[in-house]
């Protein structure tokens, strides 16, 4: 049996034969500006969209001010009418503060009136008597409360008006119907005058 030669395998040249196109590798320009435009469309459409969103954002916050605006115009008279009301409330509630106090008396005119007279000496001709509101200082606040103001004259020489006044003083601290009420009792003054000793004394009675 005859052994048929092996086939010579001829090993195509290293390099292509640039005459026969036929042979040739492909060689075409590949385009790529078509994924470029890809690209280009996609980060457009992504920036229309925030841009829309934020356009959006936009007019959903101008319709929330107007709202709110619109509210305000509306609210503003009702406020103006509530503010009124309010300084009207204050002012008239000072008044009633002021009618309520001095309807709080400590004492009637004609009780203030005769406790007085029954106190004076015969020595003191009186000037003046008056029963009214006073404001007194409590720490840092103005208090009002009830003030009995005495004038009058004193007559003697001046060691005897001294004695007469601190006495009478003594007496309205000390009196049955005023003793209860009485703060203080301040001598305001005592000066000579053309008929005697001019005395000013004023009572202030403890606020309610």
């Amino acid at each position: 049996m005859a052994f048929g030669r092996n086939k010579i395998v001829v090993q195509p040249s290293w390099h292509p034969n640039f005459r026969i196109v036929e042979t040739l590798p492909d060689t075409k320009v590949i385009r790529t500006d078509f994924a470029f435009n890809g690209v280009s469309v996609v980060i457009a459409v992504v920036l229309l969209g925030l841009v829309l969103k934020a356009e959006y954002t936009g007019l959903a916050l101008n319709r929330e001010i107007s709202k709110y605006e619109s509210e305000i115009a509306n609210k503003s008279g009702t406020n103006k009418e509530n503010l009124g009301l309010s300084s009207e409330f204050d002012r008239l509630s000072k008044d009633f503060t002021e009618v309520a106090l001095f309807m709080d008396v400590h004492l009637t005119p004609a009780e203030v009136l005769l406790a007085v007279t029954d106190i004076l000496p015969r020595e003191i001709i009186t000037q003046s008597l008056s029963y009214d509101d006073v404001a007194i200082q409590d720490g840092r606040r103005s208090v009002r409360t009830k003030g009995i103001d005495f004038r009058g004259i004193v007559k003697g020489a001046p060691d005897q008006a001294t004695a007469i006044v601190t006495k009478l003083q003594e007496d309205i601290a000390n009196h049955e119907d005023l003793k209860p009420l009485i703060q203080k009792v301040e001598l305001n003054s005592l000066v000579r005058g053309n008929d005697g000793f001019n005395v000013s004394i004023r009572v202030v009675l403890t606020p309610r």
